[in-house]
C-alpha cells in the first residue's frame, strides 16, 4: 500500500524543477506598438515620489510551431519633481503569459506557458525579487545630492524559475 502512494507523489516531484538567475536592467526601449497587456503589480507614493511596479506583455504575432508568442518584461517607474528613474527587464519569452501578483513587498509572481525543447510544454511561475532594485534607486538618488536626477536605473533582480509539466 505504501509503494501504491510513493509512485505517483514520485511522479509528481520529478515534474517540478527550479532554476535561479539574475537579470540585468535592459536599455533597450519596449516596442510600444507590440504592447498587449499591462499587470500594475505595486504603486507608492513616499517622499514626493512616485513608484511603480509594471508587467508589461508584448505581442510578437501568431505561430505555427512552438514559437513565443509573447514577451514578459518587469518595468520600474520612480517620478520626482527633482528627478525620474526608470528601468525595465526582460523576464522571458513565452507562449501565453497568464498571471502576475505582489506576493510581498519586492516580491512578485508571474505565471506564464512555455516550450522547452527537453522537456515540452511547461507552466512556469517566476519569483521576482526587486529588493536590491529599490536599495540602487534610493543609492542614485542619494549620488545626485540636490541636483536633478533623471536617467536609467542600472541594477539587477533575481528570478527563480519553478516549471511544472503542463496538464492538458
Amino acid at each position: 500500500m505504501k509503494k501504491a502512494l510513493l509512485l505517483p507523489f514520485a511522479a509528481l516531484l520529478t515534474s517540478v524543477s527550479v532554476q535561479a538567475k539574475t537579470i540585468a536592467s535592459d536599455d533597450k526601449k519596449i516596442p510600444v506598438s507590440s504592447v498587449s497587456q499591462v499587470v500594475k503589480l505595486a504603486q507608492v507614493e513616499r517622499d514626493s515620489v512616485l513608484k511603480t511596479v509594471n508587467v508589461v506583455v508584448t505581442d510578437h504575432g501568431r505561430s505555427t510551431d512552438v514559437s513565443p508568442t509573447a514577451s514578459i518584461y518587469l518595468t520600474f517607474t520612480a517620478f520626482a519633481e527633482m528627478g525620474n528613474i526608470s528601468t525595465s527587464f526582460k523576464i522571458d519569452h513565452v507562449l501565453n503569459f497568464t498571471s502576475a501578483v505582489r506576493k510581498s513587498a519586492g516580491v512578485y509572481e508571474i505565471k506564464a506557458l512555455v516550450y522547452r525543447d527537453e522537456a515540452g510544454m511547461q507552466d512556469i511561475t517566476y519569483t521576482v525579487d526587486t529588493n536590491q532594485m529599490f536599495i540602487d534607486e534610493a543609492k542614485m538618488r542619494k549620488d545626485c545630492g540636490i541636483d536633478f536626477c533623471d536617467g536609467d536605473l542600472k541594477t539587477s533582480i533575481e528570478v527563480k524559475e519553478t516549471l511544472k509539466k503542463a496538464q492538458f
